[in-house]
């Protein structure tokens, strides 16, 4: 190690609450128009017990399994294209997930409330928590991908279940 080195504290440097706030706020903003236009995201629910560790395992295989089936798929130059439309999906579901989270998050939290929060409300507390979560120290890590994988099971759970129920909770 040089004698001049310092391990830097990413707390101490404005770029990272700069680009903390721009995530936040894209979050925020892509997380209303993404309720607002399929509410049905609004309704998801993690369960308790064997459920929310299925749902864990869904996001895992999501998570993994998508990206090998595409690069298999673009083996072929049929199937190029394809494979592009699958791993730009799968980027945006990745994006996608935590903000899904984040929402389920804010309207446990606020769940005892008498009156029914608006989304505004439930979407920023859930987004302040998950924000304060992936930032901790040591933990950070580990509490954004164990995020973005819940989201993606959630997400994908939805999916799967769109047809087969007509009950709003999947989970």
């Amino acid at each position: 190690k040089p004698q001049n080195f310092q391990a830097r504290n990413r707390f101490q440097s404005d770029r990272f609450y700069l680009w903390e706030l721009l995530w936040f706020v894209g979050a925020f903003v892509v997380g209303w128009l993404l309720f607002t236009l399929a509410p049905s995201l609004g309704r998801v629910a993690l369960g308790h017990g064997k459920e929310s560790v299925k749902t864990a395992g869904i996001g895992f295989l999501v998570l993994v399994t998508v990206p090998i089936v595409a690069v298999i798929i673009a083996i072929t130059v049929v199937g190029l294209p394809l494979s592009f439309i699958t791993i730009m999906a799968w980027l945006t579901a990745w994006y996608l997930a935590k903000i899904v989270l984040a929402h389920l998050i804010g309207r446990s939290v606020l769940a005892g409330r008498s009156d029914k929060p608006s989304l505004v409300f439930v979407l920023f507390i859930g987004l302040i928590i998950v924000s304060i979560a992936i930032n901790l120290p040591f933990l950070g890590g580990v509490l954004n991908l164990l995020a973005t994988i819940l989201g993606l099971g959630l997400m994908a759970q939805l999916w799967l279940n769109r047809g087969s129920s007509r009950d709003p909770e999947v989970g």
